[in-house]
């Protein structure tokens, strides 16, 4: 039957679109203590919505727009949540549990790299788990990633990351794979993007007061270019009997301490020469050892201490050739060393600059951020007699009146932040000196002023540094960021990272976000990838809403009334406008679910860049369009519908069987084929049943254990009731309903030049 056509004024259609799309979005929502923001609220209801669909979703919003507490509003509704976050921030995560009248568990990547997570047969698995700063969970070959991926297995998964991407887009999949499974791997940009949910500060803007960016006051410090060239002529070192080649990553690393600070290059070169000395021990006892006999002997900061060579290191045969490698290599060391402590200390520079950004911003707080504990204890040892300066790096904090806690130092430089009273004179600390690990999921709202000590192992830590003090409560109006460039020349620097880039590449390490130390500025987001195209095509359907002629219909009960109507009809609202090139745009509702296709003169799509370009394009005026021209779009409509149903959303198409499952799929045929012909009515449901979970979706824990199923030797019977147990216990959601959800037209829009 073909649905009959009612013709509604542009603005009416364009409205209908944008709400269906756009959902419902709460006034207001309190959790405790805590009143939720619109673009909160938004993002709690667009999560629940990919959730649903996917099985998870990613939290991507830049630093400072408030991700915990969307993900503790998800969290509310799961019966058993369990949160994974960085040990440093399990403090921030309890007060905003308890602010927001939540409950969740609570473990650390730490924990699980330690040890690997044995679920509790008794307890209830968990229905949701959410990963902060799910960047560190990125590496599929971990302790810490498998330990996830069995607490996911019958969990939906949100992940939370303003910078999920540190080293390459491998990262992005591996973490969408906790609930996408094998998937993830094929998935295209667009199909990636439905599964995230990414706002910058500009798209909240309207709703959001932060303070304001400008571009880094980039400052030159010294000259030491010869340091420089003579890390790139060190020999390499002799690596640990299990070790491969290192001589590149060591360099590398020995680059990226140059051109932090003096002391931390000094303090590395000490430790080189402290490993080279427990080494040189070793061989010339007849032992050639490995990594972790190596780490036997300890280095104290000042010197060596050597351990029982016979008792620790296994005897191996005469290493003469590696030993002269090891002294040769130990020999430039100890001249580099010299050579470096006759060299200028450009730390003294370092310091002056800070004091001179300090007195630029007097009053204001001062948060500088580096890479290596030994550069802010080098500047630190500089500036600590200048007053309310500390230094906080993993071992704990350092006032000049002696070590503090990690609280101590939060609660004296950012009261606020942290909800303690304003210290007193004495022990108010106004520049803080610290390492990266502040720069993640700490709330520093009181600092103005950021530096970059140095350039981070990749950009997204740059981002994550200026968001610690550009967030949702800051009180200053801007931000300012002031970044100390490397001691050589912008050519020469360049020049150097370039070359070793294409020797690393070559050697096949993967040393990832090298571009980081290139970077000039912390924007490096495409305005043209999928998930920013999404923000545009929501901005014009928001615009859309605002924007309908008669103001009864632009209430929310109106227009949904509207839409009820057509529905109950089973009428397809039309609308024709003037537009630069032909094109349309169709609301089309699957199941409980609205989707939004369209297109120009090519195939219809969904992809997020399309549909916001047709959308920008279709704000022209009521026109009419003759028959066949209506005749052609809907039969275009209809034949998407057609291609589309029957496919679950989740699959989006892409999906490439993996050879576990075309196995489990054989032997559930297999099994079937082998049995009597009496017992085939009791075994063919197993068997279809068996097919239908070889072929749903599930997060890679999930497959992890099917893939095992599939291969174990159970007999024919027992194991496709094996199957169909799991099936039950991994229900893999809403998706398995969804490939029989009755699809229709909602709502054309035309484009007619």
């Amino acid at each position: 039957m073909v649905q009959p056509l009612t013709v509604l004024p542009a603005a009416q259609v364009r409205a209908l679109i944008a709400r269906a799309w756009l959902g419902d979005i709460p006034e207001a929502s309190v959790l405790g203590e805590i009143s939720l923001r619109p673009h909160q609220l938004s993002a709690v209801e667009r999560l629940r919505s990919v959730m649903s669909e996917m099985g998870g979703a990613l939290l991507a919003d830049e630093a400072g727009l408030g991700k915990t507490y969307v993900a503790i509003a998800v969290a509310r509704e799961a019966k058993r949540p369990l949160i994974v976050a960085p040990a440093a921030l399990r403090p921030m995560w309890t007060e905003a549990l308890r602010r927001s009248g939540a409950r969740a568990e609570l473990t650390s990547y730490e924990s699980l790299s330690r040890q690997r997570c044995l679920r509790d047969a008794k307890a209830p698995p968990h229905d949701l788990v959410i990963l902060d700063e799910a960047h560190h969970a990125r590496n599929p070959a971990t302790r810490r990633y498998r330990s996830i991926a069995e607490l996911t297995v019958a969990a939906r998964v949100l992940l939370l990351s303003a910078t999920p991407i540190h080293n390459s887009r491998v990262d992005l999949r591996a973490l969408l794979a906790l609930f996408l499974g094998e998937r993830a791997q094929h998935l295209d940009a667009d199909a990636v993007a439905r599964c995230i949910v990414r706002r910058k500060h500009e798209d909240v803007r309207d709703t959001v007061t932060l303070p304001s960016l400008a571009p880094p006051k980039w400052i030159v410090v010294g000259d030491q270019e010869e340091i420089l060239e003579e890390l790139l002529a060190l020999p390499p070192p002799v690596p640990p009997r299990d070790a491969g080649e290192g001589g590149l990553l060591l360099v590398w690393s020995l680059v990226r301490q140059w051109a932090s600070t003096h002391g931390a290059l000094l303090s590395a070169l000490r430790r080189r020469l402290a490993r080279a000395a427990a080494l040189t021990a070793a061989l010339e006892a007849g032992r050639y050892p490995t990594g972790q006999e190596l780490r036997s002997w300890c280095w104290d900061g000042e010197s060596v201490q050597l351990a029982f060579t016979e008792l620790l290191v296994c005897a191996t045969s005469p290493q003469g050739a590696l030993l002269d490698a090891v002294r040769h290599h130990e020999r430039e060391l100890r001249t580099l060393a010299g050579r470096l402590m006759l060299a200028t200390d450009l730390d003294v520079q370092r310091a002056r600059l800070l004091r001179a950004i300090r007195a630029e911003h007097a009053g204001e707080k001062v948060i500088a951020f580096s890479q290596f504990a030994d550069s802010v204890t080098a500047l630190f040892k500089r500036l600590r007699s200048d007053g309310g300066v500390a230094a906080l790096t993993g071992k704990g904090g350092t006032v000049a009146g002696g070590a503090i806690t990690r609280r101590e130092v939060l609660e004296r430089f950012a009261p606020a932040s942290v909800g303690a009273p304003p210290p007193n004179e004495a022990e108010r600390i106004d520049l803080l000196l610290t390492t990266d690990l502040l720069s993640e999921g700490v709330n520093l709202q009181d600092a103005s002023v950021v530096v970059h000590l140095d350039l981070p192992w990749t950009p997204a830590r740059m981002d994550q540094r200026v968001g610690r003090s550009r967030r949702i409560g800051a009180r200053h109006a801007r931000t300012a960021v002031y970044a100390l460039s490397p001691p050589a020349s912008a050519e020469a620097w360049m020049g150097v990272i370039r070359r070793l880039q294409e020797k690393l590449q070559a050697a096949g390490a993967d040393v990832g976000g090298a571009n980081g130390l290139l970077a000039i500025a912390t924007d490096t987001e495409s305005e043209r990838q999928p998930s920013r195209a999404t923000e545009r095509l929501r901005a014009l359907f928001a615009e859309w809403e605002r924007q309908v002629d008669n103001p009864d219909f632009h209430t929310a009960a109106t227009c949904d009334s509207v839409y009820a109507a057509l529905r109950s009809d089973r009428c397809v609202a039309l609308a024709v406008v003037t537009a630069s090139r032909d094109g349309v745009m169709a609301l089309v509702r699957a199941g409980d679910r609205h989707q939004i296709v369209g297109g120009f003169d090519d195939a219809l799509t969904q992809a997020p860049g399309t549909l916001a370009a047709v959308a920008g394009a279709a704000n022209g005026l009521d026109t009419e369009c003759d028959a066949e021209r209506v005749r052609k779009e809907r039969k275009r409509i209809l034949g998407w519908i057609a291609r589309a149903r029957g496919t679950s959303a989740a699959d989006m198409g892409h999906a490439i069987p993996s050879a576990f499952r075309r196995s489990a799929l054989r032997r559930a045929s297999s099994a079937l084929d082998r049995v009597p012909h009496h017992l085939r009515p009791v075994m063919a449901p197993l068997s279809a049943r068996a097919k239908q979970i070889a072929a749903a979706h599930y997060g890679i824990g999930a497959e992890q254990i099917l893939a095992e199923l599939t291969g174990s030797q159970l007999p024919d019977e027992d194991w496709l009731r094996a199957m169909c147990a799991f099936g039950d216990e991994h229900a893999p959601g809403d998706n398995v309903a969804r490939a029989n959800d009755t699809t229709e037209l909602v709502a054309m829009l035309i484009l007619q030049s």
